[in-house]
């Protein structure tokens, strides 16, 4: 019996709504690779385990099996290599503008996360996690895209110092007002 078949037994006796570690599943496997097999588990079988990611009340180290505890597997989920490549050539949400790293929607003091889903036609759609559980483009549209003031507010300190220099054109490299 395999690591992945120790886990998906012991993750079925314990039932939806039980709180695990990778610590406690490499005790019970004896191998250290634990969350690649939790990964399997999500990925390849659709088991419903739910991360600090997903739910805010776990902690950082924390897992819960969500209810129903098996979800259908998505087929028509892009591969990583779609994934990767397309959200390299368009890296907004398609219904609020947002990028990666914004403020987001449904939280002030949360990130936008970018999620590539593929739509009926066979193309990809890359979509927020709030758009995406919206998926309501008049939904959406109440939200005003982000302004060049707000995105240089949420950047790290290195990144603000670099627009205002450019802006105000004291780098010396060019830009700003004087060029």
């Amino acid at each position: 019996m395999g690591a992945r078949d120790i886990i998906r037994q012991y993750l079925i006796d314990r039932g939806p709504g039980y709180i695990f570690t990778n610590a406690e599943l490499r005790e019970i496997t004896g191998i250290i690779e634990s969350g690649r097999r939790l990964r399997e588990l999500r990925e390849k079988e659709g088991f419903n385990i739910l991360s600090h990611r997903d739910d805010p009340s776990l902690k950082h180290y924390e897992y819960r099996l969500g209810d129903p505890l098996i979800l259908p597997i998505n087929l028509n989920k892009p591969s990583k290599r779609e994934f990767a490549m397309h959200l390299a050539k368009h890296p907004w949400c398609d219904c609020c503008h947002r990028m990666a790293g914004d403020r987001s929607a449904s939280d002030p003091f949360g990130l936008v996360r970018l999620n590539v889903v593929r739509k009926e036609d066979g193309g990809l759609l890359v979509l927020c996690d709030f758009c995406e559980l919206v998926k309501d483009p008049e939904q959406v549209s109440i939200y005003e895209p982000i302004s060049l003031e707000e995105k240089i507010m949420v950047s790290p300190r290195h990144i603000k110092k670099a627009m205002i220099e450019y802006l105000t054109g004291r780098s010396g490299k060019g830009g700003g007002r004087n060029d």
